[in-house]
């Protein structure tokens, strides 16, 4: 560079703007993210209603081969062994609690986002359900509510013969995946 020389003029950092878009970038990358993050938080919870459904499926088999019924008496809805599963009724015992006293769980299932009993209601959709459906004609229907719509298997078209808890299933607490059972 000579004495007569213009100095030339260096860069040094960055722009405001192009701070900006940078930063908007990456907001929108995380947001992506923690959307994926949620969903597959969603389908682990879901997997593991699943899994339970079917741990209460292998206990409601369980109890009906070893006493012909698949209900407790003096548990759930009025001591008739139906209703909310974790939930202990005025005058009677969960049904989970039921199950656990007679040996078929050393660990009760519970739904991931509930805590241990649904305290004095339970919100739409955050336990499960179980219906033993007249047990003489030995059948049960035991029901959660995922997250994920794909996962879903609303019982429809099944013969419930009278089944207390099917239009319970349909509408009023929003339960949207069920597994019947028995013979």
């Amino acid at each position: 560079m000579g004495l007569f020389d213009k100095p030339s003029k260096r860069r040094r950092g960055f722009t405001l703007i192009e701070l900006l878009v940078v930063v908007a970038i990456i907001g929108i990358l995380a947001s992506i993210i923690m959307i994926s993050v949620g969903r597959a938080r969603g389908k682990a919870r879901d997997a593991r209603r699943k899994s339970d459904v079917a741990s209460i499926q292998t206990a409601a088999e369980m109890l009906n081969d070893d006493t012909g019924n698949y209900k407790i008496d003096g548990t759930g809805s009025g001591g008739n062994g139906s209703g909310w599963f974790n939930y202990a009724y005025a005058g009677s015992k969960s049904i989970a609690d039921g199950f656990k006293e007679e040996g078929y769980f050393t660990t009760v299932p519970k739904d991931p986002t509930k805590p241990d009993s649904c305290g004095s209601s339970c919100p739409d959709g955050t336990s499960y359900m179980y219906y033993p459906n007249n047990p003489s004609q030995g059948k049960y229907l035991i029901e959660a509510s995922l997250e994920s719509i794909n996962d879903k298997n609303p019982e429809d078209g099944w013969d419930d013969g009278g089944v207390v808890g099917l239009a319970l299933h349909q509408s009023q607490y929003n339960m949207n995946y069920a597994i019947k059972g028995g013979l």
